[in-house]
């Protein structure tokens, strides 16, 4: 137990079962400035202006989602999407975003300032972002200007070609070898994200599967099996240790991505495995009848897999080789869906809220993981990745008071109705979980409470990150 100097705090949360990555405990908490001021024994009464009785359940630090998009062909502005889909992310005990911006050809330093801007606004939780590039050509010196402004983080999605390009020059493996080795020069956090899927092998796939004209959901996933991951993985793995650069690969959707992260961590390999809440619950051999139905729903890449593939990730998760759990949030409406698989903007619609209420009920509740395992994948080790921890991601004095407390006992069917997103469907509809988040606390301010936003949309703040050369 720990704690500064007394005083009315912020933000009290009594009897709260504290949950770290390595322990748990019983204690009341205090937050005063937006950051955690006390952690004292029970019997110890703290004075504070908002006051909340956890009841002796789950409190966890604020889950850190390293993985956003806000800009998967939706028809409304960033300015709408921030509010509406931070919102969301709020609702599902999310604090902190990591959100991936689009950049072509704009000065840097007053496109990263209109963007923050629109974060310190609209948010309703904190956010860092990274730069995400889909084709070619990138400009090797703009990284060191990216990381001057707060962002160190840069994504290739090297498996963009053809008709998914627009008509750009997609990304090579030239591109990843020349962007790597400009980032190893760079300290930490700095790293290079890989979308990692092979784009000639799936662009072939892509031309025979088509022609055939179908249009159901396994048409998507046999353009891309899952070689076209593996292969690309290896060489991207193979490059980071070529260059010594510290490599994220995004979504890892297959099992067999699981081994190869652990063979190369015993070469040495600075390398960040993340998976998704969707890889871990949904499968292409046993469709939910909404993406059998609407076959453009399960348009995303890289696709839904196998339920091999989704047991291998659990695992994976359990034994500390899947380090982060990111949504891929990409808020699609149906209507920009549509009804053409060929040409559905990708992405499997509003996840960010969804990592917790995933964990707590398809793992915790159902013995894959535990309470620290949570911690540990969806706060922990998603702050270490962006940089931002002790800061984000931990429960200590001096650490912003970012908190979620759940309850492992509510049962909650699930509608896109009651998710707070401007995506009108979702792909656990109707599903009963077990296990729900009841409480969202950002720096103090109690954002959100069973079912309710108790904060203004600005509560939420830009967070830039530095990395020098």
């Amino acid at each position: 137990m720990a704690s500064t100097n007394s005083g009315r705090m912020q933000c009290v949360v009594n009897n709260a079962r504290v949950i770290t990555s390595t322990q748990e405990y019983m204690a009341n908490i205090g937050i005063r400035n937006g950051r955690f001021a006390a952690l004292v024994d029970v019997s110890t009464d703290l004075e504070g202006e908002t006051l909340i009785d956890a009841e002796a359940r789950p409190v966890l630090p604020g889950i850190v989602d390293p993985h956003v998009h806000y800009t998967a062909k939706p028809t409304a502005s960033f300015q709408d999407l921030v509010l509406s889909e931070t919102r969301a992310g709020a609702a599902g005990g999310v604090t902190t975003q990591g959100i991936f911006m689009h950049y072509r050809d704009d000065p840097i330093r007053p496109w990263v300032a209109a963007n923050a801007e629109v974060i310190n606004t609209r948010s309703m939780v904190d956010a860092a972002f990274h730069v995400l590039f889909t084709t070619t050509p990138i400009d090797i010196e703009s990284l060191a200007t990216w990381a001057a402004h707060g962002v160190p983080s840069w994504k290739l999605s090297i498996g963009y070609k053809g008709p998914q390009a627009a008509g750009r020059s997609p990304i090579n493996d030239g591109d990843v070898w020349e962007v790597m080795a400009a980032a190893s020069k760079f300290a930490y956090p700095a790293m290079v994200m890989v979308h990692a899927e092979n784009p000639d092998i799936m662009l072939k796939g892509r031309e025979l599967v088509e022609r055939t004209g179908r249009q159901d959901m396994q048409s998507w996933n046999d353009t891309r099996p899952n070689f076209v991951e593996e292969e690309c993985m290896r060489m991207c793995l193979f490059l980071a240790k070529v260059t010594g650069c510290r490599l994220y690969i995004v979504h890892i959707t297959i099992g067999e991505g699981v081994d190869l992260i652990e063979n190369a961590r015993r070469e040495g390999i600075n390398v960040v495995a993340e998976t998704c809440p969707q890889y871990l619950t949904h499968n292409s051999e046993e469709p939910v009848p909404l993406l059998r139905d609407i076959p453009t729903l399960a348009n995303v890449n890289p696709p839904l897999r196998d339920k091999r593939s989704n047991e291998r990730l659990w695992e994976g998760v359990r034994k500390g080789i899947i380090d982060t759990i990111g949504s891929d949030h990409a808020p699609s409406t149906l209507a920009e869906k549509g009804r053409d698989m060929w040409k559905a903007p990708m992405g499997l619609g509003n996840l960010s809220g969804m990592i917790l209420p995933v964990m707590l009920s398809e793992g915790v509740n159902k013995g894959r993981v535990s309470l620290q395992d949570v911690v540990r994948v969806c706060c922990e080790n998603p702050a270490k990745a962006l940089g931002l921890h002790p800061k984000k991601g931990a429960i200590s004095i001096g650490a912003d008071g970012d908190l979620v407390i759940v309850d492992l006992d509510q049962e909650v069917e699930v509608t896109h109705k009651n998710l707070h997103s401007r995506c009108d469907w979702n792909i656990w509809e109707g599903w009963k979980f077990r296990g729900w988040p009841t409480h969202t606390i950002l720096r103090g301010e109690l954002v959100y409470q069973e079912g309710r936003f108790l904060a203004e949309p600005g509560v939420g703040k830009f967070i830039p990150r530095t990395a020098s050369k």
